[in-house]
């Protein structure tokens, strides 16, 4: 079973991501946290596979939770990518200063983020990581 963490407050987001996996095939638990104090507890309990975490979380944001969730233990080496509407270069920068794996672009289209995650989980577990959406 591979276990994706999505964290972002937006509940329709969740929702979204839940029916591209689905649509993906079995084998894939889908864990959510709607913000950083939330997934930060949850990384305590359960260590996913791969994190899509969105910037612009309320209170502490995606920069201040990939920094925080990187000092948990057995996370370090788990692929983050960064989830968001607006994917600048200095963002992506930052991003991957930060540890972060990449980014990717929040879609609306079922296929389109069916194949990015899929390519996502493909060449998370290879090393081979490629960026999607600027």
């Amino acid at each position: 079973m591979l276990n994706i963490l999505l964290i972002d407050d937006d509940e329709d987001e969740h929702l979204f991501f839940k029916w591209s996996i689905e649509k993906i095939g079995s084998g894939i638990n889908l864990l959510g946290a709607l913000s950083a104090i939330q997934a930060e507890d949850l990384l305590k309990q359960s260590i996913p596979d791969i994190i899509f975490l969105d910037i612009n979380l309320p209170g502490a944001d995606g920069f201040d939770c990939l920094n925080a969730i990187r000092d948990l233990p057995g996370i370090k080496n788990i692929p983050v990518f960064m989830y968001s509407t607006e994917i600048t270069e200095t963002s992506r920068q930052k991003a991957i200063s930060l540890g972060a794996a990449g980014c990717l672009k929040k879609l609306r289209n079922h296929d389109v983020l069916d194949k990015i995650i899929s390519e996502k989980l493909m060449t998370s577990a290879t090393g081979h990581i490629h960026e999607h959406g600027a």
